[in-house]
This record gives C-alpha cells, structure tokens and sequence, in this order.
C-alpha cells in the first residue's frame, strides 16, 4: 500500500518501479524481507498444524493479502494452503504483479526471493525445480484487486476472510495517529471471526527513501509505529488480547531510508469469536 502526495511529481508508474528497484532488488532479498517471509512461513505451518491441512479440505480457502504495492511473493509460504487475494492502492503496482505472472518480458525477478521463502520452510537451500515449481503454484493462486485501507471496507464492500496479511501497508497510507487507528480497524474488518491477521511494521521510522532509474533520490513520509499502540489498536479492532504476538526484530542493514531502518515489528493476532471493533 503506497499512496503518493499529489505535489510528489511522481506517476504511478515511475513509483512503482522505483519501490521495486529500490526495496527489493534481483537476486538480493535485504534483511528485512528475509525476517518477513520466515515469519509468514512459521505461522502458516502453526495454522496447518492448529486447523488442519488445507489440502485435505473440498475446497481452498482465500487468503487477503492487503496493502501488497508490487510485491508478489509475501505470501509465497501461504499459496500451498491458500488461493491469495493481492489487493492494492494503485492499478501501476497492480500491473507489475501482472506482468510476473504473465512472464512479460521485463518483468521483474522473484526467484531469489521465492527460494529464501522455501529455505525458510525446509531449512536448507531449494533445488531450481523446487523454485519454479512454486513460483508456478504462486501464479496460479493469485487474483489481483483494487482496495484503499482508508475505507471502512478496503475492499470496497464488507468481506472476511480466515487469513489476512498486511506488510508496511498502514505506515505510508496514515497521516497520523488517529488515521492509523483507524485504518488497523478497517483492516480488522476484512478478518472472520477466529481468523488470523499477520502485520509487519517499521518502527518509528518517519520517513523512507526511493531511488530512480538515474539514482535521484525521493523521500516520502511515514507515520511513526511503536509496539504499544499496535497492541491497543488490534484489541480495539477486536482481536482477542491474549492471541496477539509482537516480535521486534533488530536490522543491521540500512535499506528503506538513508536514516536506517533500525527495527522492524510483527504481529499475529486472533479476532475474537464474536469480535466488535470499537469506534
């Protein structure tokens, strides 16, 4: 999820590919998106554990992956249990995941990526079969969609899903700490009864920085995020106290901003069987 200023001068597209280039770039997966796609692949083998193998079920479940920007592969780990709903802010990002998918000349290069995903599952490093057999499943699993966490219902009408995740998503689109509360309580709304939401955050960063094509750079604004109020907005979102888990984990590698990203948080956490949100 990444919302541009108006007087930014940046097209969507420009900043699509930028984010891209700059975050994630080919072959090189940085410390921060290492820790995420470990942690999605941990939780998602406790969720098999605790429901039950999906691929036993008549049918998979969807997954909502939401805030995605042009990232496809968050939820590499989630695509064997799961058909994935990658929903986002802007139809250029959007276009990007499309393109991977399609195998667009030109696209951009998930594998270096896709293969820290399975390391993180089978704890050593996968075969190239290994790879493409699962970037294969990931294409087949996604579906791409609009959403705007800003609304009341992101995704433009009132839908739930078992398992939600939202990577960096509520940081870029708040603008203080009213707007983020809020925004964690939209995003509350597209979890079930009992499902599970898993976050990551950057903590107390204000601001990250993107480079183009020329190596110009560009600085836009975060909303500073500290584990306190993570925990009293999924509570007030209606997320079940006891079964939210927040893991800080420090980063020794300078990559969102030329300021450094120090620390990066994750959360799980349960919605309660009969969840309100508090307004």
């Amino acid at each position: 999820m990444h919302l541009i200023a108006p007087e930014s001068g940046v097209t969507p597209s420009e900043f699509a590919i930028s984010y891209l280039n700059s975050s994630y770039p080919v072959g090189k997966p940085y410390q921060d998106t290492k820790l995420i796609l470990n942690f999605v692949a941990r939780e998602i083998k406790g969720l098999r554990e605790r429901l039950g193998d999906p691929q036993e079920k008549p049918a998979y479940p969807t997954a909502l992956e939401i805030g995605c920007g042009s990232v496809p592969i968050s939820c590499a780990s989630v695509c064997e249990d799961y058909h994935i709903l990658q929903a986002g802010y802007l139809s250029a990002e959007l276009h990007l995941i499309a393109n991977w998918i399609n195998g667009d000349p030109g696209a951009h290069d998930w594998n270096a990526y896709i293969a820290e995903a399975l390391k993180c599952e089978l704890f050593r490093n996968p075969t190239e079969d290994e790879v493409a057999a699962r970037t294969k499943l990931l294409k087949e699993k996604i579906t791409l969609s609009l959403c705007d966490i800003t609304q009341e219902y992101p995704l433009g009408t009132a839908s739930e899903f078992p398992l939600a995740t939202s990577f960096y998503a509520t940081e870029v689109a708040a603008r203080g700490r009213d707007d983020w509360y809020q925004i964690i309580k939209n995003i509350g709304t597209t979890v079930a009864p009992e499902g599970t939401l898993l976050m990551a955050f950057t903590s107390n960063l204000k601001r990250y920085t993107l480079y183009d094509e020329d190596g110009e750079s560009r600085e836009y604004p975060l909303y500073a995020i500290n584990s306190e109020d993570i925990l009293t907005a999924l509570e007030k979102a209606g997320f079940n106290p006891d079964e939210i888990t927040v893991e800080r984990k420090k980063i020794t590698q300078c990559e969102l901003t030329d300021d450094g990203i120090t620390e990066i948080i994750l959360v799980a956490a349960k919605k309660s069987s009969r969840a309100v949100a508090i307004r």
